[in-house]
């Protein structure tokens, strides 16, 4: 009987062994079932993170880009207030005050390259992350403009850019007035006054005068601008042309004003000329007066055009060209990182 009974208690200790043992494997499996999942779940957790992370950066390159290159900013002249509530942005604004589609405005650019930081950060880009513009003018002969110095170190955790194409200029030359001899001329009024040019209409009675005005042959070409005696102390001007010989040697310009007609012909060359000193003369004691630039040329001469252009005083006369005469295609590249 005793026997029967050792036996028994034997049999029972050998299946609770082996219960105890296969339920411990269970947990085993079940642990690191869990741990594979908990690990699953964190690295998607992490992914998901890093990819709103990375969207959310994205989004805000995107939106700073837009409002740089779209908006004119807030007080539309910021760029010549020095107030500290400014929110900088870089777009165009006519002489209508509407915004020029996809042109950024130089002097804007220059006013924000000057202080980067203190315009962008807080106010374009949220604090905590880091950014810098470069303006890459699509024709290579021109030097790219550098907004900020600062670029993403080796270990910055993200990266974002955003690369628009814009107009821009890339000099604060102001066009007075562009002549072209195929017949089509402008002036900062957008108006013609071709058919009323004083040595037009003069013309046969000056003729008829026996006066020392010998017109000749030649063809004309002619607008009027306004200008003033404070123009000449903030502004210097010149007369550029396309191309830079002028269309040849034969043709020539004169600048005069109604009450004080002249023939004295200037000669066009392949660089900017400048014509503060002769403006003076023909102004004469006159604070303001209406002036007229004429062109002479023959038929046989082909097509060009002449700017009259004005570039802030002590602009180098090597700045003064037809590339920054009007705006040009370029990259407009924001890098935002963090």
């Amino acid at each position: 009987m005793f026997r029967k009974d050792l036996i028994k208690e034997v049999m029972q200790d050998k299946v609770g062994q082996v219960f105890s043992l296969d339920a411990m494997l269970a947990l085993i499996i079940i642990t690191v079932i869990i741990g594979l999942s908990a690990n699953a779940m964190d690295l998607v957790n992490f992914q998901i993170s890093d990819y709103s992370s990375e969207k959310f950066l994205n989004r805000i390159t995107v939106d700073a880009a837009t409002a740089l290159i779209n908006t004119p900013g807030s007080p539309d002249n910021w760029e010549i207030n020095n107030l500290s509530g400014i929110t900088p942005g870089l777009a165009e604004v006519d002489s209508e005050g509407k915004i020029v589609p996809n042109t950024l405005s130089i002097k804007k650019i220059c006013v924000l390259q000057s202080a980067y930081s203190e315009r962008m950060d807080g106010k374009i880009i949220p604090h905590g992350t880091h950014s810098n513009v470069v303006i890459y003018p699509a024709d290579s002969s021109l030097n790219p403009i550098v907004l900020s110095n600062e670029t993403p170190p080796e270990d910055a955790v993200e990266v974002a850019v955003v690369n628009r194409t814009v107009l821009c200029d890339f000099m604060v030359l102001k066009t007075l007035i562009i002549i072209n001899t195929s017949g089509s001329s402008s002036n900062s009024e957008n108006r013609s006054f071709a058919d009323v040019c004083p040595h037009k209409t003069l013309k046969m009675e000056m003729e008829h005068q026996n006066n020392n005005l010998n017109y000749g042959d030649s063809l004309w070409a002619c607008q009027y601008f306004r200008i003033s005696q404070e123009d000449l102390n903030s502004t210097d001007f010149y007369i550029i042309t396309d191309p830079e010989t002028g269309g040849g040697t034969s043709n020539q310009w004169i600048m005069d004003k109604t009450d004080n007609m002249t023939n004295e012909r200037q000669n066009f060359n392949s660089g900017p000329i400048f014509i503060n000193n002769k403006i003076s003369q023909v102004l004469g004691q006159d604070k303001k007066a209406v002036l007229w630039l004429h062109v002479t040329f023959t038929s046989s001469t082909p097509s060009f055009g002449v700017y009259l252009v004005g570039a802030p005083k002590g602009t180098p006369i090597e700045n003064v060209k037809m590339e920054y005469v009007n705006p040009r295609p370029c990259f407009f590249v924001l890098k935002v990182w963090r």
